[in-house]
């Protein structure tokens, strides 16, 4: 049964499902669509023309930019910012207070940490994961199984390979490529260089572990 907070505001030409819940002061625009059992929370802003996928859970005070698209089963945490024109694939995870940029593409399965900053045009791929407080400049693409740790900082235009590992506090400077499968170790420095940006090699033995 359709569930709508008398506090909210819903725009005349918004869809919401008979099954979606929308909490108080909940605000949702021009003909943005929440969908089948999607949870709305309180004080949360939905633009016009974005979409809320079946069963996604959005926390409170969750702002959601024009035209974006939110999967089916994802949940946000409390006080993140999604901005315009992004996309967020089924079953990912997004933790609370943090920022997903403009044009982001977020595909399934990936999991955000707490405080994550994924800056405009960037690019996470299937499966992959963002540590609490690590920062994704523009342009950035992390590919499929990439882990990026706690707290590590990755300039704009750099590209993380699939199932890549970035230690916790590591920094990479901007228009960095690091290899499939390579380790940045914990607080590790990658520059790039006159030549071009460092490449890494293959995987190391034990590296130490990523939380």
């Amino acid at each position: 049964m359709q569930n709508i907070h008398s506090t909210a505001t819903v725009h005349g030409t918004a869809f919401i499902h008979p099954d979606a819940t929308v909490g108080a002061h909940a605000m949702i625009g021009y003909r943005a669509v929440v969908g089948a059992s999607a949870k709305v929370g309180a004080g949360t802003v939905i633009r016009g023309r974005a979409s809320i996928g079946a069963g996604a859970e959005l926390g409170g005070n969750v702002s959601v930019g024009a035209k974006t698209e939110i999967g089916r089963g994802v949940v946000v945490g409390d006080d993140t910012d999604i901005d315009s024109d992004a996309e967020i694939g089924n079953e990912v995870r997004i933790g609370a207070r943090a920022i997903v940029g403009k044009g982001v593409r977020v595909h399934s399965g990936a999991a955000i940490g707490d405080r994550a900053r994924i800056w405009n045009g960037s690019i996470v791929e299937r499966g992959a994961v963002i540590g609490s407080r690590a920062r994704i400049g523009t342009q950035g693409s992390i590919g499929a199984g990439a882990e990026i740790g706690r707290k590590a900082s990755l300039g704009s235009r750099v590209v993380v390979g699939e199932k890549a590992r970035i230690g916790r506090n590591a920094v990479i400077d901007k228009c960095v490529r690091i290899e499939k499968g390579a380790v940045v170790e914990n607080r590790e420095e990658v520059k790039a260089t006159r030549k071009g940006p460092r490449a890494n090699g293959p995987p190391r033995n034990n590296p130490e572990p990523i939380p």
